[in-house]
């Protein structure tokens, strides 16, 4: 999980202007997301490996030989499992948005900062929709250039180019801006009548949003990881957004919680399978374990995909992956009690 994180955003974490410390903070962020989700992996995997070393052992084999009944196998895993639901939740609800608040927040700013750190001498940039720099040389100090062009025509009528001898640029830290200081330089425009301008000036400013370039180098935050549980709510359900919106808002609130269950549900269905004693060793454990988590993984998926395309409600497919395991945990369970008697 963490390695696809990585390759997401290996644009901006490893780009120019970015220290160790930086990316060393950038991955901690990272951290709670990945924990909510491994949580309930971690039980089943825990609690598998614990009865297989039983299995391995004899114990298991004789407290099913003295006719132990699963059902008296449950409280310890089942109080395990509560606590990892508890502390899922925790991660998932309070911890990680919090922290993917964070993260969008030192996307944006690496992605303000980047764009000045991307201006090269004689190369153009062109990544910002209707503008075009153009640094022809380095300048005395840091980020700053002589012979600096800026072609603006994010006003379709009328467009302007700027000449400057020198030029001073910056990221701005009140909004996602980029701010250019120019200096002894001129500007020419062309309305939109066909009529032609040119002003002389000593000294300029000019602010050129970027918000647009930040939300795309910044788009792996999605708005559903960053909001409190509450707010979270209140957007899927807000009629000014659209259809698709509101269900991918509302199918992030369903999981916040579905999630934590699943601990729960996966340290009774780990104490059911190791209950019919056919997990002999830690190979077939790992195995069991492994087949359980891809296919719930799978579900969350498939559910997500059937959601955003309105071809399942949000609630029922965040609940969809907890509710076929619960029934397979009755299953087994039901299975095992009726062999033993």
């Amino acid at each position: 999980f963490l390695m696809v994180q990585w390759l997401k955003v290996s644009e901006l974490a490893f780009g120019r202007d970015v220290n160790l410390e930086e990316m060393v903070r950038l991955g901690t962020l990272f951290l709670p997301q990945l924990a909510a989700l491994t949580v309930p992996i971690s039980v089943l995997t825990g609690i598998l490996l614990g009865f297989g070393g039983l299995s391995a052992g004899g114990e298991l084999t004789a407290l099913c030989a003295g006719g132990v009944p699963p059902r008296r196998l449950l409280p310890a895993p089942v109080a395990l499992g509560l606590m990892a639901a508890m502390l899922s939740w925790v991660l998932g609800s309070l911890l990680a948005p919090y922290c993917a608040s964070e993260l969008a927040r030192a996307f944006s700013d690496l992605a303000r900062r980047q764009v000045v750190s991307s201006l090269i001498p004689g190369r153009f940039f062109e990544q910002i929709p209707g503008v075009v720099l153009y640094p022809a040389r380095a300048g005395p100090t840091k980020d700053s250039f002589a012979g600096f062009l800026v072609h603006d025509c994010r006003d379709r009528r009328a467009c302007r180019t700027v000449f400057s001898e020198q030029a001073q640029v910056s990221a701005r830290d009140d909004r996602n801006a980029l701010r250019l200081l120019l200096f002894e330089g001129e500007v020419h425009q062309r309305g939109p009548e066909g009529e032609y301008t040119q002003v002389g000036f000593a000294r300029g400013q000019i602010d050129i949003d970027l918000d647009w370039l930040v939300s795309v180098k910044a788009r792996f935050v999605a708005e559903g990881e960053r909001l409190p549980s509450d707010e979270l709510a209140l957007r899927s359900r807000d009629p000014a957004r659209s259809e698709r919106e509101r269900r991918v808002l509302a199918v992030a609130w369903h999981r916040r919680w579905a999630i934590p269950l699943a601990a729960l549900l996966f340290s009774i269905w780990g104490t059911a399978l190791a209950a019919g004693g056919k997990l002999q060793g830690w190979r077939r454990t790992l195995v069991a374990a492994l087949l359980s988590v891809a296919g719930y993984y799978l579900l969350l998926r498939m559910g997500d995909a059937l959601a955003h395309g309105g071809r399942l409600s949000p609630a029922a497919a965040a609940w969809l992956p907890d509710a076929l395991l619960a029934v397979l945990v009755g299953m087994r369970l039901w299975r095992v009690e009726r062999s033993r008697s």
